[in-house]
C-alpha cells in the first residue's frame, strides 16, 4: 500500500470537500485555545473580543464590568438561596402531611 503524500494527508484533515481556497484559510488559522468564556465575550460583540484578543486591547468600561459582574454575583447568590428555600419548604410540606397522615390513621385528630 502506497502511503499518502503530505499534501494529500493535510485536504483529507482538513474538510477534504472544501474548495481550496478555504482550505488554505483554515491551513494558517491561529492555534490559540478559546475558552468557554471567551464565546460568550464574543456572541455579545465579536469586534471587542478581536480588539481584546488579537490586539491585546482592554475594555475601556472596566468600571462598569466589574459592577455588571458584582451584580450578576449577588444575584446567582440570590437564586442559590432561593433553591435552598424552596427545598426546604418542599421538605416540611411533606413532613406536615405525613404527621396529618399519621395522626388520622392513629385517630387522634
Amino acid at each position: 500500500m502506497t502511503p499518502l503524500h503530505k499534501d494529500q494527508l493535510h485536504a483529507i484533515s482538513y474538510f477534504s470537500l472544501q474548495s481550496p481556497d478555504q482550505t488554505h484559510k483554515i491551513e494558517h488559522m491561529s492555534y490559540k485555545w478559546i475558552r468557554a468564556s471567551e464565546i460568550g465575550d464574543y456572541i455579545y460583540c465579536r469586534r471587542a473580543w478581536y480588539l481584546r484578543r488579537a490586539r491585546g486591547m482592554a475594555s475601556q468600561n472596566v468600571r462598569e464590568l466589574e459592577l455588571g459582574q458584582q451584580h450578576h454575583d449577588h444575584h446567582g447568590r440570590l437564586v442559590g438561596q432561593a433553591i435552598v428555600l424552596r427545598r426546604l419548604s418542599v421538605g416540611l410540606l411533606c413532613l406536615v402531611l405525613l404527621l396529618l397522615l399519621y395522626s388520622l390513621t392513629l385517630g387522634i385528630g
